[in-house]
């Protein structure tokens, strides 16, 4: 039989674990931006809702309704940085089909390509670009997007994204 201080002691640590595993697992794209912004060799760049706010003085991006924008680039970083990242993207993708809708998962020669968006109702509250590969990277943006009005701005910038079915048709 086990003494009291070696039960309490039992209590303790699955107590700890309970706690521990939920959190531990859970990432967020927030949190693999903060992961490897910083890294040695990663381009990062983020406008947060004030500097998204000047932005709307321009027309071009009035209509888009952005609230944040968060991108990485891991192309010139060290290998084994960017599959941290892919270990870490795919722990996301695994974790993220309750709140996101994949609405592109393509690979083409060393590239994956990961377009997910969170929708309310025909509004799109987040779109994310994660690549994976030799082309390591990520593209957020969060605000109320009107899929037509997104699609317009993603052909008029220089966002490379495979061919796929229109936003504004996605379920």
């Amino acid at each position: 039989p086990k003494t009291k201080k070696q039960m309490k002691k039992l209590h303790i640590l699955l107590l700890c674990l309970l706690i521990a595993v939920p959190f531990g697992q859970a990432i967020s794209i927030d949190d693999l931006y903060r992961s490897f912004s910083k890294e040695k060799g990663v381009q990062s760049f983020h406008l947060n809702k004030f500097l998204t706010g000047i932005l709307k003085l321009d027309p071009e991006f009035r209509e888009l309704n952005l609230k944040e924008l968060k991108m990485l680039d891991l192309e010139k970083c060290k290998p084994e940085t960017q599959e941290q990242f892919t270990q870490k993207v795919n722990l996301f993708l695994n974790e993220a089909s309750g709140k996101y809708q994949t609405d592109i998962n393509a690979t083409e020669s060393d590239v994956s390509v990961y377009i997910l968006t969170h929708r309310q109702e025909e509004t799109i509250l987040e779109f994310i670009v994660l690549t994976t590969g030799k082309e390591c990277g990520l593209i957020a943006m969060k605000g109320n997007f009107k899929p037509e009005v997104l699609e317009k701005w993603l052909d008029d910038s220089d966002v490379d994204i495979p061919d796929s079915t229109p936003l504004s048709s996605q379920p």
